[in-house]
């Protein structure tokens, strides 16, 4: 079926809209000695882009093992799409029963982050709604609303996410989640400078809480301190080593992909 479409004009999207596909794979292979190097991309016509990439390598003894690594990986993605969906609109049918339901509203936000943020932070929004007091709530809405490019809303939403913590702090002034929660709704605030002051001082008091450091490293990546954010994950790498995969598919760390000292990090992940 590929064939036809070998020196088409037509972009992936269209081809896949050409073919009634929701779906469609493309494969780049570049060819280096006895090595082929192999891009292979899924890509979603209903959602409008690229969902799944993955990078394989082999030399002509192993193109067979490959190809079907290439096809196992292709089909789990598909299979956990599926499942995925069936999932969120088995979540969807409970909140069209249940509609007051503040946690049920969060969870399906959840799961809608990344792939669908409009109707992820839409959720968020109707959660807060019903549980004005839930701080997790206004945070992850302020991410999500980052991520959209949203920032007034970001602001106005860690802000807001900042003042039901400090209310919490001062009934339980030696809770650490409580506090470093805090300093991520200062980071989503914008408040960036304060948030860092208060992730040196609380690093040094816990040396070793990974959900602190691997924070502390997203507020360095993203005002653009690098050197910073690299020593954060290097202390996060002797302790909790599946922290710092995570940084893989954070956008918060887009800034450092490219320094020597993060690839370093990584090849050993």
């Amino acid at each position: 079926m590929s064939a036809p479409y070998r020196e088409s004009k037509l972009n992936v999207l269209e081809i896949a809209r050409e073919l009634k596909a929701r779906y469609i794979v493309e494969g780049v292979v570049r060819k280096q000695s006895d090595v082929d190097h192999i891009a292979v991309r899924i890509f979603d016509l209903k959602k409008g882009g690229e969902m799944w990439e993955q990078l394989y390598e082999g030399n002509s003894k192993e193109i067979f093992d490959v190809r079907d690594k290439i096809s196992e990986d292709v089909c789990a993605y598909l299979r956990d799409a599926s499942s995925r969906e069936q999932f969120i609109k088995t979540k969807e049918t409970y909140i069209h029963d249940h509609p007051g339901d503040a946690a049920a509203l969060a969870d399906l936000a959840m799961l809608l982050i990344s792939n669908d943020n409009f109707r992820s932070l839409g959720y968020f929004q109707q959660a807060i709604k019903y549980d004005s007091t839930n701080e997790s709530y206004y945070i992850k809405a302020g991410v999500v609303a980052d991520r959209l490019k949203d920032g007034g809303l970001a602001r106005q939403m860690g802000s807001k996410g900042a003042d039901v913590l400090r209310k919490k702090i001062q009934a339980h002034p030696d809770s650490l989640d409580l506090v470093a929660s805090y300093c991520i709704a200062l980071d989503v605030a914008g408040q960036v400078t304060t948030s860092e002051h208060l992730y040196d001082s609380l690093m040094r008091v816990y040396p070793k809480d990974g959900r602190l450091i691997f924070n502390a490293a997203c507020n360095f990546s993203r005002q653009g301190k690098t050197e910073k954010a690299l020593d954060a994950l290097e202390k996060l790498s002797t302790f909790a080593p599946g922290k710092v995969r995570e940084t893989r598919s954070d956008p918060d760390f887009d800034n450092i992909r490219m320094y020597p000292r993060y690839i370093k990090l990584m090849s050993g992940k």
